[in-house]
Parts: C-alpha cells; structure tokens; sequence
C-alpha cells in the first residue's frame, strides 16, 4: 500500500512537470507569433508565463528558448540592460542544454544585442564564437537567422567581405518561414545601406510583403527605410504608425521610425534614452 500510494504521487507530480512543460512550450510558440507580429506587449506577457512555467522543470532546451524569446521581446520594449542579461543567460543554458537548436537563436539575439547598444567589445566576442558554431551548422536552413546576425555583426565591426559571403551562405539556405526570408531581405537592404547604394525598390517590396503577411514590427523597420531612402513626405501617416508602435510596446520600431525620417534631435535623443546607441548615431540598422 505504502509503495503503490508512494508510484500514485510519483505519476502525479510527473504529469504535472510534464503540464508545465507543454504548456510553457505552447506559450513560447504564442509568444514568438506575437513577437513577430509586433505584438511586443502580448508576447512579453506570454514569454514571462513560459519562463515561470519552466523554472521547476528540467527542460534545459525549453528553458533556453523562452530566455532566448524574451530577451528579443525585452530588447524591443528598450530594457536593454534586462534583454542583455536574457541573452547571455540563454546561451550559457542553451550550452548546458547541449541544444543545436537553441544555441543559435541564443548567439543570434546575443550579436543582435550588442550590435544595437554598440557593445563593441561583447560583440566581437559573440562573433568569435558564433562564427564557429556558424561553420559548424551553416548547411542547417535553421541556423539562417544566425547567419543574418553573425554578417550585421561582421558588418558592424568593418570586416565587408566576411560579411556579404555569410550573407551569401545565408541566403542561399532559403528558409520556407516568409517570416525569416523578410529577415534575410533586410538584412540585404541594410548592406547596401551602409554601402550607399539601396535598391528602394527593394525596401518597399519588403513593406508590401509585410504588410500583407501581418509582420508588423517588419513593417516598421522596412518603412523606415523606405523613408529614409525616398521623401519622408509620401509617409504623411509617420506619427500614427509612431504611436501604434509605442501602444504594443515596440519602442524599438517607434525609434527607427522615427530617426529614419531625421525629424530633428528628438528621436536621437529617444534612442539613446532607450540604449539603441547604434541607432542613435544614425546607422542603418535592420530588423
């Protein structure tokens, strides 16, 4: 009886990790959908519960994702300090996790990270070490987000050449996710935009694409260079896509926007409040 009452609480508790473990896995995936769609408040709250769900588990894996997706939401709202600490948590995770998976979405929102704070230093650490993980796993359609943040962060630190072949290898991988493939696009806009030379013809299919995906924090980012590329005057409707971007939560967006289109020192000066130094000094930075 003892034993059997004893196997009756062992079942019970494993179900209930187990609940917390599909549940927290669920509500990573809802949170990366509104993350997506710019939905930065929906998908904080949603990534928090994940996060709490996952804390009594041994689920390292999961554990490193919903790190991962925060830290991306959290960098989106401008706690900056909060997104940094997220990330480098999820890659020492991810690393204890053993995670193929993980580990590369992790170093991707790390380099992301450093790039926007022009935490020069950090990031040319995370590029040593996602340039290996980089080699390792660059025929994997899934390490292609890594690919674009590893190249933005070659970009960052001068290194052109080293940044347009990962580019290249990148891009070649063709992720099916419409999603990523925007990211990809982007990530070509801003090369060319560093470079002086952007197609805006390619900035705005971009925008169409994502407007007609639902992509709205890409639709802020690909807008901004549209504007910043073309007469801001064609953008009369600037301030409303401003304050939409501000009431999800997508401060990040709100201040590309608004230093895309040099409306004065105040969306500088925004930017640099929030930590997006980068942006604050007027580099062209994608999504």
């Amino acid at each position: 009886d003892e034993a059997h009452a004893h196997m009756t609480r062992f079942r019970k508790g494993v179900g209930r990790v187990a609940s917390r473990r599909a549940r927290a896995g669920m509500r990573i995936d809802v949170g990366h959908l509104w993350l997506r769609r710019g939905r930065i408040d929906k998908a904080i709250d949603q990534l928090t519960r994940a996060h709490q769900d996952l804390a009594t588990t041994a689920d390292l894996e999961l554990l490193a994702m919903a790190r991962c997706r925060l830290a991306e939401a959290r960098l989106l709202t401008g706690a900056v300090d909060e997104a940094g600490r997220l990330a480098a948590t999820a890659i020492d995770t991810a690393r204890q996790a053993a995670s193929p998976w993980a580990l590369p979405q992790a170093l991707a929102v790390a380099l992301r990270h450093a790039r926007v704070t022009s935490d020069l230093g950090r990031l040319r650490r995370l590029v040593d070490d996602a340039t290996v993980l980089w080699r390792r796993h660059r025929a994997d359609p899934h390490a292609a987000s890594l690919g674009v943040q590893l190249s933005l962060g070659l970009l960052e630190l001068g290194a052109e050449d080293e940044a347009a072949t990962t580019l290249r290898i990148a891009s070649a991988l063709a992720p099916e996710d419409p999603h990523d493939r925007l990211i990809l696009a982007l990530a070509r806009v801003a090369t060319q935009a560093r470079a002086g030379r952007l197609d805006i013809r390619a900035a705005e299919r971009i925008l169409e694409r994502a407007r007609a995906l639902d992509l709205q924090h890409l639709v802020r980012i690909s807008l901004g260079f549209a504007i910043r590329w073309s007469k801001p005057g064609r953008h009369r409707q600037l301030q409303r896509y401003i304050q939409q971007a501000r009431k999800v939560g997508d401060h990040y967006g709100a201040c590309w926007l608004g230093v895309a289109s040099e409306g004065g020192s105040a969306p500088r000066r925004q930017a640099r409040r929030l930590g997006y130094l980068a942006m604050a000094a007027g580099r062209p930075l994608p999504a």
